[in-house]
């Protein structure tokens, strides 16, 4: 509904959870792959097709599910978190998008299982509109477990490379900025090395409201 601190927070919270849509996650405790390895994954990734469904103007946003994630390990009394999607990528942040600068915070969440490049792109999937990623600077001071580097801008989204979490269980997260120009269904695709995940969102006329 709006960018609220305390939807950020708890999105925070849930994003030492993460996303894997479909594929295979790495296998635990297999040692991270070579950078080289790793070049060519992201570039693989570049060129992989968008899959985002065709809805006709005017229908109804088929909408992504709202899934309840687990906490995070060894926190105590931490609520659960929430992302919108099946996994094994998810996306929060907020509980409803607007159209308008300057965008809302988005967290890209995934699964703790999995480490390497990851490629994070957004569209309009019901007519004409542009739907814009943009990395934030890392917060010093309060970062939260496994919060991800801010990433590198690519032609049409954002670039992230997924450490290994320090804590297993622990997912991982990718806070940036989503900016929609127009009203509308969007989609998120989510694409790392042997998964894609596709999250499906509607977007509310602006201005975004405050708070």
């Amino acid at each position: 509904m709006r960018t609220r601190p305390h939807v950020i927070a708890a999105g925070l919270l849930a994003g030492t959870l993460a996303t894997l849509a479909c594929g295979s996650p790495a296998p635990a405790g297999k040692s991270a792959p070579p950078a080289d390895q790793v070049s060519i994954a992201a570039a693989e990734l570049q060129a992989r097709p968008l899959q985002l469904p065709a809805v006709p103007p005017g229908a109804g946003c088929p909408a992504a599910p709202q899934a309840t994630l687990p906490p995070p390990p060894g926190v105590r009394n931490a609520a659960p978190g929430s992302g919108f999607g099946t996994g094994p990528a998810y996306l929060a942040g907020q509980l409803g998008w607007y159209a308008g600068a300057p965008g809302q915070v988005a967290l890209v969440l995934v699964d703790s299982r999995y480490s390497g490049p990851l490629l994070v792109r957004a569209r309009r999937v019901d007519g004409n509109g542009t739907a814009t990623l943009s990395t934030m600077p890392d917060q010093s001071g309060g970062k939260i477990h496994n919060t991800l580097a801010p990433g590198t801008a690519a032609v049409d989204g954002v670039a992230v490379d997924v450490p290994r979490p320090a804590v297993a269980g622990e997912m991982s997260t990718w806070v940036g900025r989503l900016t929609l120009d127009t009203p509308g269904c969007y989609a998120l695709q989510v694409d790392g090395a042997g998964f894609t995940s596709v999250i499906v969102f509607a977007v509310q006329a602006g201005p975004i409201p405050p708070g």
